[in-house]
């Protein structure tokens, strides 16, 4: 059932990409590797982002302790204002090496830690990246089942709704999703 819970939401919100080139923007290395390892398992390609993009995301991101190349490891100084959020996808949506743009939002450890006003900012972000941007962009977020959490998660996926923004529970469902979509898309006359 999950599977077609997911599908009804990508094909649904997610506009047609190009291709099936993924640019990923996530907070964490471990959690990078993890989602380019779930999209290619799924024949999704993480292509590595050219010089010119790299240099891009150095003018606001430093290079100490991230990875500029795809997947992205962004530090919360990115993930958690609304501008610099908005600004490493829109990089992402100028790249022509990238098809569709996946995220992750950190909501209940980053609102706890650092207050409300953290999610108002990644829900900007992403509304703002839905409406904006050319390319498709894809959020992941879990219900982490701490007090709180599912009003927060309902308040994201309101704002993803309102963006046109695809939400998914896991990496692993997004990419299956969006493995799904494209080969439909493909078959389609």
């Amino acid at each position: 059932m999950e599977k077609v819970e997911d599908l009804l939401v990508t094909f649904t919100l997610l506009r047609p990409p190009r291709g099936k080139r993924v640019g990923i923007v996530i907070f964490g290395g471990g959690f990078c590797v993890q989602a380019a390892d779930e999209c290619q398992n799924e024949g999704l390609e993480v292509p590595a982002l050219p010089p010119q993009a790299q240099a891009q995301l150095q003018e606001f991101i430093s290079a100490v302790g991230t990875s500029l190349k795809n997947p992205l490891d962004v530090p919360p100084a990115v993930v958690w204002r609304e501008d610099r959020n908005f600004r490493t996808l829109a990089v992402l949506d100028s790249c022509p090496e990238i098809d569709i743009i996946l995220t992750r939002a950190f909501i209940p450890v980053s609102t706890y830690l650092e207050g409300p006003h953290v999610l108002e900012a990644q829900a900007g972000a992403i509304i703002r990246a839905g409406k904006e941007l050319k390319k498709p962009v894809v959020l992941v977020s879990r219900y982490m089942g701490s007090p709180g959490s599912g009003e927060i998660m309902v308040r994201l996926l309101e704002a993803c709704r309102e963006g046109g923004v695809p939400l998914y529970p896991s990496v692993v469902r997004a990419a299956h999703s969006l493995r799904t979509y494209l080969e439909f898309m493909e078959k389609r006359p």
